[in-house]
């Protein structure tokens, strides 16, 4: 008796589970699951004041609209996507869909300083950088002469300087910049070997590394 229920409890905690051979990938892991229960609970996060569920299948929708806009950028395999965030949707859309376009993503500290933030953005080779405000831009104009290979930041929010800089890299809002509706989600990331993410340590006692 106690074998047979063990064996069931084993069927029950193993039904929808996704092998490395199957996703092979991150986000051929996201693209597994959201194929698999569309209508499940994702991810939650706090907004407007109460705490709200998303589905595989609306966060699918979503990675869609910003996958669709990094296309159209004409990125590269490789290119780098710095994400200067809090944990948040936007910041799993954004990773989702530039990983899904074989981008690498360099994730930020948002309370880092912006000699930190600049250092990493050129030592990285960062192309393109979303940020939650514009201000947070406007917080490394000591550095934007040095960020050469930066051509595109992507703002969450508008600021009060919400301006577009005689030089230097387009400065975009994300809700102007994203298209109005999604598509199938398309995956070029095949290779389990590529590079995915570039991760900096602190810097706390010199340069990040």
């Amino acid at each position: 008796m106690s074998s047979t229920t063990d064996s069931q409890n084993t069927r029950d905690r193993n039904q929808g589970f996704i092998t490395a051979s199957q996703a092979v990938t991150l986000p051929g892991l996201f693209q597994c699951r959201q194929q698999a229960t569309p209508k499940s609970p994702a991810f939650q996060h706090y907004a407007e004041g109460k705490w709200q569920s998303l589905t595989w299948a609306e966060m699918a929708a979503a990675i869609s609209r910003w996958q669709q806009a990094l296309q159209a950028e004409a990125t590269e395999p490789g290119d780098r996507l710095a994400l200067f965030l809090n944990n948040s949707v936007d910041w799993v859309c954004a990773e989702q869909a530039a990983l899904s376009l074989r981008l690498a993503t360099v994730p930020l500290y948002h309370l880092d300083s912006p000699d930190n933030i600049a250092y990493i953005l050129k030592d990285s080779g960062t192309k393109i950088l979303v940020v939650a405000d514009n201000q947070q831009w406007l917080d490394l104009a000591a550095f934007h002469a040095s960020l050469s290979e930066l051509r595109l930041v992507l703002c969450l929010k508008a600021g009060e300087h919400q301006k577009q800089p005689v030089s230097g890299p387009k400065i975009v809002l994300v809700s102007d910049w994203l298209p109005a509706t999604a598509a199938p989600l398309s995956n070029q990331a095949i290779d389990a070997d590529e590079l995915a993410t570039i991760i900096y340590t602190s810097g706390t006692t010199g340069r990040p590394k």
